[in-house]
């Protein structure tokens, strides 16, 4: 299952790149990261198809609270990821299916 390599918010591309190398961030080894400032999230090439997607839906979020200039607690992130990794993944899946039919 493939997640975007680039997307748009308020008209503002933001580019997605998968990377090998550990992201450290504050002492804690990550599974992705936000930049707003280049609108880039990085995400760790060596995880799970599933993982990956919710990782994604985590980072996304984070930039959508830098776009849109809000403040969303990070533990309502971790709770909202799982959720809606899931949704990302129907669709991506059914899309697949319309695909191949």
């Amino acid at each position: 299952m493939n997640i975007p390599v680039s997307f748009y918010l308020k008209r503002r591309k933001w580019t997605v790149e998968l990377v090998s190398e550990d992201m450290i961030i504050d002492g804690v080894n990550c599974r992705g990261h936000c930049d707003p400032d280049m609108r880039l999230i990085e995400i760790r090439d060596n995880l799970s198809s599933k993982v990956m997607v919710e990782t994604f839906v985590h980072e996304f979020l984070h930039a959508v609270e830098h776009e849109y200039n809000l403040k969303i607690a990070h533990k309502l992130i971790y709770v909202l990821e799982k959720p809606l990794a899931y949704m990302v993944r129907l669709l991506l899946e059914s899309n697949l299916e319309a695909e191949a039919a």
